[in-house]
């Protein structure tokens, strides 16, 4: 078997794009946007089209604009709504400067929360647990991708003489559709929300033939976040790592303070 944990943290653009009404309430319409990371002092231009191509009116915002307002206002918030959002900037902030995006406009420059010397330990609950039983499919490599949210990227290889369409893939126990990418086949475990960061997933590529034949691997963001921090990388994406698992824990603990409340 060979396995690499690969020094790679993709981040997608923003495109234009039609958005979907999500609800209607009152005579209003409620569009979504999602937007990656670092792309938090983006300005998002929002506006209506109508089906005879008339532009109607529009809103600009940012997301910056959303938590500057809570954190200005921050005695109006429970506190653990402020710690949450001063968690999302911080991690917005270390997103922007590893993908060196607009890095004048940094949103945590105002944060006073630096990285650098924050030691953070992940336990070896998160380590990776990879089981093959098989001659004819291995686990090349893991990797997170951030678009909106971040995904999980899993690379299997396949013996030359083997067919692909012999073996079935599966996140969880649920089907997926492998991507080919060159000699490799990519399981993706995608839309993993912050307080799932630290979930475990199984990926499981299996014989349709034999269910004995086949190869499997757990797998989550901490367990590529530990991966990284126990390694020598460069401090841009050390401190993105720590960024997102503060984010992580202050999550959790907002919804466990909105479920107790």
């Amino acid at each position: 078997i060979c396995y690499e944990s690969e020094d790679s943290f993709y981040i997608k653009p923003i495109q234009s794009k039609w958005a979907q009404i999500s609800g209607i309430e009152d005579g209003t319409y409620t569009f979504e946007c999602k937007i990656p990371a670092n792309k938090m002092t983006d300005v998002i231009k929002a506006q209506i089209c109508y089906s005879d191509n008339v532009k109607g009116s529009y809103i600009e915002y940012s997301i910056k604009q959303y938590t500057d307002y809570i954190l200005t206002h921050r005695e109006s918030f429970d506190e653990s709504v402020v710690s949450s959002i001063e968690a999302l900037v911080n991690f917005g902030g270390y997103a922007q400067i590893y993908s060196d995006h607009n890095t004048d406009n940094l949103v945590n420059a105002e944060l006073n929360k630096p990285l650098d010397n924050t030691q953070v330990v992940i336990s070896d609950e998160y380590k990776t647990v990879r089981t093959v039983n098989s001659d004819i499919i291995s686990i090349k490599s893991a990797s997170l991708s951030l678009s909106e949210l971040i995904k999980i990227n899993i690379k299997f290889a396949l013996d030359d003489n083997a067919d692909i369409n012999d073996y079935k893939f599966t996140v969880d126990g649920k089907t997926v559709i492998p991507v080919k990418s060159g000699d490799y086949y990519i399981v993706t475990a995608d839309g993993i929300s912050p307080d799932n960061y630290d979930k475990m997933y199984l990926f499981k590529a299996e014989s349709k033939l034999d269910s004995t034949d086949y190869a499997s691997i757990k797998y989550s963001c901490f367990t590529y976040v530990r991966s990284i921090l126990k390694g020598n990388y460069d401090i841009k994406l050390t401190n993105m790592m720590k960024a997102l698992y503060f984010y992580n824990k202050e999550i959790e603990n907002y919804i466990q303070t909105m479920e107790e409340n």
